[in-house]
């Protein structure tokens, strides 16, 4: 069964279906469409809590066809960096999706999904058996509204004016317009609060030297560590909250990682650059990082990033920010050392 992004929540208060695909290249709804599943899941009990990869399909046949000892309900995450999921993976999930646990839900995430994928065994399975939910991109015409909708689950609202100075100057970065938003609503916390249009310049053009994705630049550039480390200080002391950080970095290490895969399977990077819609400025840059590192690396990169994330939520221990840094130091060390 097919399911918009904005139907979810009714469907929540109705049921919950122990298979849901995600699937979509806007990183910022992606995630929160999982964190909205996550929790109802959550709340009805499915605590015992699992991230999976492609790399472990075997570990998703084999214990996903077992009662669990320690927990009779079971939450799986399949994070897929690829709608291709080769002959393993596509005959582990038709297989899985045709017959269901009867204690587990899975939520499998995936980038954009090609038109031949949804003309697969496992693709129909699944389609059959659960619910697809498909992310779009905001267009520009829509994004006064998507902004509108977001300000009023903020209990905020501003004139036209404000809504169009949002919608223009962050036309195609949903990321930057959730984050002005965040800081509005940390500025104006009273409910039913009108955001004046000069509060929200003030926002936009605030002056501020750095932003999430120039750190995210500077960290894949190599930067000089001390340098990554102080705009990393900077964005923590201007209140910025550390997970719009980290969607930032894994937007671009969902990317990496896809590309570094399509390099396995024999395309050049010149052409999984334009298949993959990279902006011409940031070529140079991804090339030498798909020269530099392979797709294992990528892979290993996203699972810090989902460990990170764990941390945000509180799942698992560790100072967030430290995390951060040292993630981000990588790049800056293997460069200048």
């Amino acid at each position: 069964m097919k399911l918009h992004a904005n139907q979810l929540t009714t469907h929540l208060k109705q049921s919950l279906s122990p298979l849901y695909l995600i699937s979509g290249d806007v990183p910022l709804l992606v995630q929160e469409t999982t964190d909205q599943l996550r929790k109802a899941a959550i709340e009805k009990g499915y605590t015992d809590r699992q991230i999976l990869t492609a790399d472990h399909w075997e570990q998703l046949h084999d214990t996903t066809r077992h009662l669990s000892l320690f927990s009779t309900q079971r939450l799986f995450e399949l994070r897929l960096t690829s709608s291709k999921l080769g002959d393993k993976g596509n005959k582990i999930l038709e297989a899985y999706a045709n017959k269901l646990p009867s204690d587990v839900i899975l939520i499998i995430v995936m980038p954009k999904l090609e038109s031949a994928t949804q003309s697969t065994r496992w693709f129909k399975a699944v389609d059959k058996q659960g619910v697809i939910i498909q992310i779009w991109p905001i267009e520009s015409a829509n994004m006064p509204r998507w902004i509108t909708e977001r300000l009023r689950n903020a209990g905020l609202h501003t004139s036209p004016e404000g809504i169009n100075l949002l919608a223009e100057n962050y036309a195609g970065n949903l990321l930057g317009a959730a984050q002005a938003i965040e800081k509005l609503s940390l500025l104006f916390s009273t409910p039913q609060t009108t955001i004046p249009t000069q509060a929200i310049a003030d926002i936009i053009f605030d002056g501020g030297q750095y932003d999430i994705f120039q750190w995210v630049d500077m960290v894949f550039q190599g930067q000089q560590p001390q340098q990554v480390s102080r705009i990393l200080h900077t964005l923590r002391a201007s209140g910025t909250e550390p997970i719009l950080i980290l969607w930032a970095l894994v937007r671009d290490l969902h990317q990496l990682t896809h590309l570094a895969y399509q390099l396995t399977q024999g395309q050049n990077i010149s052409q999984a650059l334009q298949t993959a819609g990279v902006w011409e400025k940031r070529k140079p840059l991804f090339t030498r990082l798909l020269q530099q590192y392979p797709y294992a690396h990528w892979t290993q990169e996203l699972e810090r990033a989902w460990q990170i994330d764990r941390i945000i939520k509180g799942i698992a221990p560790g100072n967030v920010w430290d995390a951060l840094e040292k993630m981000g130091l990588h790049y800056a060390k293997a460069k200048h050392a």
